[in-house]
């Protein structure tokens, strides 16, 4: 197939998949749009860096106008948006107060980076990232909000990998440095950045699809689209070679098929906050004793070194900071510091990360910025772990996310910055106030219409308790009348 054809057969394909699933999903405010454009971005190459494909240009450098200029674009509109919700704010700090205190930190952290100015810029686009998930949650149906951008995302960079490997192989892969063999990037800019994209969307896309399957009034065409980007996504895992992202990946699917089984799902909230960390401390136990790491790394086919990242990790704890405050705010790997370490451990380009997000955020904001970080997700974690108890899926989707996006920082580094990692995790923890988001399965409340549909379908398939299929339309009869 010829790539401009490829090209119109991926616009069809994009079109159709927005518009079979625009009824079953939600089509959602238009609102949504910024948000969504903020994800594209992040999900994939630079602005800049997409301009300069197009026009075969020079790559451009860090601080071009383009990319200044979309991300002050957006994040303006979702101010303007935001104060049109007159939104209680003190409510929201009051119910994320650790979160937003670790954003005041980093933002402190600026003052002593030896790169102030970057660093500050670097925080406002992170600060973003908070202003973006406010957006979505403060929606009238939140559940829909997130499902609409996360599979928008999907939508839109999934197919385009696929296209650009296939037919664009000069934009849709590279070459190793050592070995000159091709590696799948598609959208991104190297093949961790493509597999976290695909993770979060792997992810996203079987909660999406897992909820269709159970809803008796959901066309098959629209079942068969989400279907055939799953496929896609898993082709291109496969082929990137990420291995934290396709082990992530399975954990977030598993988790998503496990807990749908109410045992699981009443044994994980009874487990609690404390039952997970002392789980967690056996497991890292268990493992030192039984050299489970061994065993762990061979299945990913990486060796104990988790590719050259034990020797990164004690290389940056010997690199001079403060331990207490850190390096400043995305300041560490920055100047002649990430140069020296890169040379001594022996590569040829500069690092640009400890590959361990907890360890990132120790050289950049010192034990402070871990500790308020570890706060936030303790205090996030507990909440999520309650809302297990409401009937629906949100509590769910919000616990995935967070465990996936605390496993995957254990080897490649996602808190902070423009991070799509980053953005699920703070979408999993911050708390909307005032709001049930877990109190439905479906993205909106049922019509009167398709309640008795599904009722007289569960009736003509033989449901043996009737009563069971007619409790629905009970309590939206009951909900009629308060209102009245």
């Amino acid at each position: 197939m010829p790539p401009l054809v490829a090209l119109g057969v991926l616009v069809a394909l994009v079109l159709w998949l927005f518009a079979v699933n625009r009824k079953s999903h939600g089509g959602g405010p238009s609102g949504l749009w910024i948000p969504l454009v903020w994800l594209l971005v992040i999900g994939s190459k630079p602005p800049a860096s997409w301009v300069a494909v197009i026009t075969r240009t020079p790559a451009p450098t860090e601080g071009n106008i383009a990319d200044t200029l979309l991300f002050s674009s957006l994040l303006l509109a979702a101010l303007v948006v935001l104060r049109r919700k007159n939104l209680d704010w003190r409510a929201i700090f009051s119910d994320n107060k650790w979160i937003f205190l670790y954003f005041a930190y980093e933002g402190c952290s600026v003052l002593w980076s030896d790169h102030g100015l970057d660093s500050l810029k670097l925080w406002v686009k992170d600060c973003g990232n908070l202003l973006m998930v406010l957006l979505i949650l403060s929606e009238e149906n939140p559940v829909g909000a997130v499902k609409s951008v996360l599979l928008g995302t999907a939508y839109v960079l999934i197919p385009l990998s696929v296209v650009l490997v296939k037919y664009f192989p000069d934009i849709g892969k590279v070459y190793n440095g050592w070995t000159y063999q091709p590696r799948i990037i598609g959208v991104s800019t190297d093949k961790n950045m493509l597999g976290k994209t695909l993770m979060i969307s792997a992810v996203a896309i079987f909660w999406s699809y897992s909820e269709l399957r159970k809803r008796l009034s959901a066309e098959k065409i629209v079942v068969w689209g989400d279907f055939l980007v799953i496929v896609m996504t898993l082709w291109l895992l496969i082929g990137a070679h990420s291995a934290t992202s396709l082990a992530c990946t399975i954990l977030g699917t598993g988790i998503l098929l496990g807990m749908t089984r109410p045992f699981v799902r009443d044994s994980v909230q009874r487990l609690g906050l404390g039952g997970f960390i002392l789980l967690a401390a056996v497991a890292i136990c268990l493992a030192s004793v039984f050299n489970l790491s061994e065993v762990f790394t061979g299945l990913l086919d990486r060796d104990l070194t988790f590719t050259g990242r034990t020797t990164i990790w004690q290389r940056s704890l010997l690199a001079d900071v403060d331990p207490i405050i850190g390096a400043g705010y995305a300041d560490f790997w920055t100047g002649e510091r990430t140069a020296k370490i890169s040379e001594g451990i022996g590569f040829f380009y500069r690092l640009r990360e400890a590959h361990n997000g907890y360890l990132d955020v120790y050289l950049n904001c010192g034990i402070i910025g871990v500790f308020l970080l570890l706060c936030a997700i303790g205090s996030g974690a507990s909440r999520i772990l309650r809302g297990l108890a409401d009937v629906g899926s949100w509590g769910v989707f919000r616990f995935t996310f967070l465990l996936v996006a605390l496993v995957y920082n254990l080897s490649e580094s996602a808190f902070g910055a423009l991070d799509i990692v980053w953005f699920a995790f703070l979408l999993a923890i911050v708390e909307y106030p005032h709001r049930e988001v877990g109190e439905t399965d479906s993205e909106h409340e049922p019509s009167s219409e398709t309640l008795v549909e599904s009722q007289a379908e569960l009736y003509r398939v033989g449901t043996p308790d009737f009563a069971a299929a007619a409790e629905p339309c009970y309590q939206q009869g009951l909900r009629f009348q308060d209102q009245l």
